[in-house]
């Protein structure tokens, strides 16, 4: 039987093989080899398998020609540290380290690996954490096991914002989120006209200049420019002119109401009025209107310019091509529906281009391009907006109750609906319908031109092997340049149904009902075919859509 030993030379690390043939000794085998060496104190070492074939044909050979006198001796396994490869990233913007667990030898320490790092040239933004916690993982690892992270992470530039804009000018819907108080505790709507008109000469607006960003940088060190803002220029509409002194403000060269955009402002003339009743008849104004009081039962006012009510809208008619404020309510007759739907009918109500702001809103139709806004109470109504906002959105207020909302994209209040469980139904994404034909039309083009290409490309396939044809030539010539046609107007297509596929995502996640304090039972939200009713009263609920369903939070 062949008596079988392992030397360890602690220099070298390695492992030699002993073994004594003896005459009864039979022959060896690979795996008996390999079996002795697991079940040994060395089976953490890395074993060399071309060393234990010929290890043991060796022996075999001894016992073969029957040489009993001399041992076979023959190194078979070797101690192994840790090593480490470090791999940079095309861009030069991460560098992942690969450790291969040691065998018996040294684990490699977060120094080692970041001295590994330096050598391969990553000098910046090493992740000391990550290092940390790959050096633990690999100290567990067993022998030869591939551990593997990211441990370095370079930074984008950061662009720089572009100019900004600030509104001077007063706002008359600000007055009513957050109403200015006089020294006895009264608001003074008075004299509105001073309060929201300006004067030849009073500052609009004022431009911020763009700023220049922050650079960043690769894992090499190399530093990665930021591209600075832009300078926007003015949208200065009739009434404002840059001031000659200061090329970053607006100023008003006409009175009247400034109405602001984003990046600018007009003045439109202004008419106004002490209220709007039998005695001033119906109101139709080119330009901005201001009442001093309220708009009686039964009046219209038609404006193109924002206007302004200090009063009380009341069983009336609004048609403005711009924002309405009024600064207490709008308000109708009580509906006789129990639910209020698009077929049912209001006294009052009111149109608007721009943004709707009132303290209150009441029985009413309102059906605005921009925000509606209120401040108290908004019940029974039916609302065509693209969002609505109890106070401002970052500090919710407000009661809804009841009503029908019609929304491209939130509804956020402090309360919504009531312990009653008043019934409340409020459509989401409301132009979801129209874009999702759009895309059907741009998928089915896509599908047509397809197979334009594809009969295309046979058309060629065929030509280019018909040499029989006296005008293949051409006529491949003009496959070609059909083909080279219709695929850019493939591509055309294939970009512009990922942008309306992104689009419509968008649309999608930017969806919300929020009730910072409550939101009641029966809150009926839809938004496409996705439906969900509310059968319990929450506190602080939001609700929105993810991976194509309701969720709460």
């Amino acid at each position: 039987m062949a008596e079988l030993k392992f030397n360890l030379d602690e220099h070298s690390g390695e492992l030699t093989a002993v073994v004594t043939i003896s005459q009864d000794s039979q022959a060896l085998k690979d795996s008996w080899l390999k079996s002795q060496l697991a079940t040994s104190d060395y089976a953490n070492l890395f074993v060399i398998d071309k060393s234990v074939t010929d290890f043991v044909a060796m022996a075999n050979d001894k016992i073969i020609q029957k040489q009993f006198s001399q041992p076979v001796e023959l190194v078979v396994a070797e101690v192994r540290d840790a090593k480490i490869n470090v791999t940079v990233a095309n861009d030069s913007m991460s560098a992942k380290a690969e450790i291969i667990g040691p065998y018996g030898g040294a684990y490699l320490t977060p120094n080692k690996i970041i001295k590994a790092l330096t050598q391969k040239g990553v000098s910046m933004g090493v992740d000391q954490d990550a290092v940390k916690n790959l050096a633990e993982l690999a100290a567990n690892a067993e022998p030869g096991e591939i551990t593997t992270q990211v441990i370095a992470h370079g930074q984008q530039p950061i662009k720089g914002d572009d100019s900004w804009f600030e509104a001077l000018s007063k706002n008359a819907r600000e007055r009513v989120l957050q109403p200015q108080e006089a020294e006895n505790g009264k608001v003074d709507m008075r004299d509105l006209g001073e309060l929201i008109s300006v004067k030849v000469g009073d500052a609009i607006m004022r431009r911020h200049p763009p700023t220049k960003g922050k650079s960043g940088f690769n894992v090499l060190g190399d530093a990665l420019l930021a591209t600075p803002g832009e300078w926007l220029e003015f949208e200065a509409g009739s009434g404002c002119v840059v001031s000659p002194t200061d090329k970053n403000l607006l100023v008003a060269e006409m009175a009247g109401l400034p109405y602001l955009s984003e990046q600018g402002a007009r003045i439109d003339n202004v008419l106004e009025l002490k209220g709007v009743d039998v005695s001033t008849g119906h109101i139709d104004f080119e330009g901005g209107v201001i009442v001093n009081g309220d708009v009686a039962e039964g009046m219209r006012l038609k404006a193109k310019g924002d206007v302004t009510i200090a009063g009380f809208v009341e069983n009336a008619r609004l048609e403005v091509d711009g924002d309405v404020t009024v600064l207490k309510g709008i308000i109708g007759r009580k509906v006789t529906d129990e639910v209020v739907t698009q077929e049912t009918e209001f006294s009052c109500n009111v149109q608007a281009t721009g943004n709707v702001c009132a303290k209150y809103i009441q029985y009413a139709k309102v059906t605005c391009g921009k925000q509606l806004s209120f401040q108290a109470q908004l019940s029974h109504a039916f609302v065509k907006a693209d969002s609505v906002v109890g106070g401002v959105e970052n500090t919710p207020a407000g009661k809804i109750i009841g009503g029908l909302f019609q929304l491209n994209r939130f509804l956020s209040c402090a309360t919504l609906g009531a312990p009653a469980s008043t019934s409340t139904h409020i459509h989401l994404c409301c132009d979801l319908e129209k874009e999702q034909q759009k895309k059907a039309a741009i998928v089915q083009l896509k599908k047509h031109k397809k197979i334009v290409l594809e009969d295309l490309k046979a058309a060629w396939e065929h030509l280019k092997d018909d040499e029989a044809c006296p005008e293949r030539t051409k006529l491949v010539e003009e496959t070609i340049k059909k083909y080279k046609h219709h695929d850019k107007e493939f591509k055309k297509v294939q970009q512009a149904c990922l942008v309306l596929e992104k689009r419509i995502s968008g649309a999608i996640e930017s969806c919300y009902v929020y009730a910072a304090k409550n939101m009641y039972s029966q809150i009926h939200i839809q938004l496409g075919d996705l439906k969900t009713v509310t059968k319990e009263d929450r506190n602080n609920c939001r609700v929105s859509v993810k991976e194509n369903k309701f969720v709460r939070g």
